[in-house]
């Protein structure tokens, strides 16, 4: 055989080789350039309603709260008395918490379902050696943040905080103070560990004494709670006055504090100089944000006119005091608009010769157009309620009154017209709750007046929660 064709054969080989290796590149160079279908799948979303079998939670202060009565404990609060709870609406399950001292202290009212009727509140009338007066407050919802304003630190006057603690879970509570030099040093600062169904009592006398204007911010972290002040005051050693002033969530513009009362048997209303009252209504704001604002405080009465009792400037984070020298027995109650966010709280007095009893007013939430709410009236002497229409239009107000046990539906409603700008106070009668639908936005409180006792709370609706929520399972 000739070697001409082997040569052509290896020739050919080799061509077609290098045929190949320049078409794998090329394939791998069009891959790298070429864009190819990209599979994708999106991410699977479903939507839970929330509202379907939740409940709520609703703790009362319970009897009110006295540190240092136990010599061998004197750091453990003690009940003072029992507090009478009312209820409006058909309740759940009914539960206690456990202070220091393993004493049941607060009663939790559960509702079976959000969307039921149902709100509470309590009264207590404390006559002891050390404690004197009425003390009133609604039952209210755990949060993980609120704010309350009321109370003072200087010789006299004692100002507890209790935390209580209905969930499953220890909370970790923050207390941060502020006062009419600003906020509080943190180092004076509490820190408060509230185990699961119990609740917790503090001095604020102790973290921040001798201070005149006072407020405070609870921020819990692991279970949500609930927080109220307990105010006693005292003149040499004779007590004079106690009070249960309740939380309030979110700094507002407006404040609306119906039912405000001061009044008077004329006896020692007067000091010597500049003729005022000797325990006049005051009114505490404080911007706890970062900006400076003006204030104003207008009174309201039963025909919609108003009087502006008092304006002041804001300085962020320092409580400020208005003291309103002559309270007329028209005004039916105070509104206060801001331009910054604001939390407040509103002080009254009753006074009868030298005996008197002190009321710290939270602001009411307001009750929306259409909206059903239940209103517990306490079985307390003097009690009434006070309907404030802050709109510009009119308000009607269908107030029906809860069954006896047995009977079925509600009674023929009652129809009140609160005229604009109004506050219109409405008879009830003790102990009977009652439920109010309104045509436009109201707010509402309950207060009483015992001769020299004094006491009141805000009518809140529910506090509002999200409907729906979306899940991604992957």
């Amino acid at each position: 055989m000739s070697e001409r064709p082997q040569w052509l054969r290896a020739s050919g080989r080799a061509v077609v080789g290098l045929a190949i290796t320049v078409a794998a590149v090329g394939a791998v160079v069009a891959v790298g350039t070429i864009t190819l279908p990209a599979i994708s799948r999106g991410a699977v979303a479903m939507t839970v309603d929330t509202s379907q079998g939740a409940g709520r939670d609703l703790s009362s202060a319970g009897p009110f709260m006295e540190l240092g009565v136990d010599p061998s404990r004197p750091g453990a609060s003690m009940p003072t008395g029992a507090a009478e709870l009312s209820i409006a609406g058909e309740p759940g399950e009914s539960r206690t918490l456990t202070t220091e001292a393993g004493d049941n202290a607060a009663t939790v009212v559960t509702a079976a379902s959000a969307d039921e009727l149902l709100a509470a509140a309590q009264v207590q009338r404390i006559d002891t050696e050390s404690l004197a007066g009425i003390a009133a407050s609604a039952c209210g919802e755990p949060a993980n943040e609120q704010w309350l304003v009321g109370g003072d630190t200087r010789l006299g006057t004692s100002t507890t905080l209790t935390v209580g603690n209905p969930g499953d879970v220890a909370a970790t509570v923050r207390i941060s103070l502020f006062d009419e030099a600003g906020p509080v040093d943190e180092v004076q600062s509490a820190g408060v560990l509230v185990p699961a169904g119990s609740q917790r009592t503090v001095s604020l006398n102790g973290y921040a004494p001798d201070r005149a204007q006072l407020a405070a911010r609870v921020l819990s972290t692991g279970a949500a709670v609930t927080a109220t002040l307990g105010v006693a005051q005292t003149r040499d050693i004779t007590p004079v006055g106690v009070d249960t002033v309740i939380a309030q969530f979110s700094p507002s513009q407006m404040l609306a504090f119906p039912g405000v009362t001061r009044t008077s048997d004329d006896a020692q209303t007067a000091t010597d100089a500049h003729d005022m009252d000797e325990f006049p209504v005051t009114v505490r704001v404080l911007a706890p944000g970062a900006t400076d604002g003006t204030v104003e405080i207008r009174a309201v009465d039963a025909d919609g006119s108003s009087t502006v009792v008092g304006q002041t400037t804001l300085t962020a984070g320092v409580v400020s005091e208005t003291v309103i020298e002559h309270w007329d027995a028209a005004f039916g109650g105070l509104v206060v608009t801001a331009d910054v966010p604001v939390i407040g709280g509103v002080r009254g007095t009753a006074v009868v010769g030298r005996a008197h009893d002190l009321v710290w007013f939270s602001p009411a939430g307001v009750i929306n157009a259409g909206e059903t709410i239940a209103v517990p009236i306490v079985d307390a002497p003097g009690v009434s309620m006070t309907l404030l229409n802050t709109g510009t239009t009119e308000a009607e107000v269908a107030v029906s009154r809860q069954p006896d046990a047995g009977l079925l539906g509600l009674a023929k409603p009652t129809l009140v017209r609160v005229p604009a700008g109004a506050a219109i106070e409405v008879p009830v009668e003790r102990g009977r709750a009652l439920t109010l639908v309104s045509d436009a936005p109201i707010h509402a409180s309950v207060t009483m007046v015992e001769g020299p006792g004094i006491a009141a709370y805000a009518i809140e609706p529910p506090r509002e929660r999200a409907g729906t929520l979306t899940v991604y399972p992957r």
